[in-house]
């Protein structure tokens, strides 16, 4: 993190109207630039049966059950 601190004391040294084209410039390259989620590096697997018991029923059970609650 020190090279974005180093970044944020560069960042305060600018004119607002310098931070705002700035800001501009950040959001358009992460909008330009593919998005690699952490859910795409996570494999899902290994928590399989973790939350067993948390509700002390079967999980659709219970789904289903909020779901139909819902609508009423």
């Amino acid at each position: 993190m020190e090279a974005v601190d180093a970044i944020l004391n560069e960042v305060d040294k600018l004119q607002p109207d310098e931070k705002l084209k700035l800001l501009h410039q950040l959001v358009d390259r992460m909008l330009a630039t593919p998005v690699y989620t952490v859910i795409d590096k996570i494999n899902f697997d290994k928590y399989v049966g973790v939350g067993k018991n948390v509700w002390e029923q079967d999980a659709q059970l219970y789904v289903n059950e909020s779901r139909s609650n819902e609508r009423f």
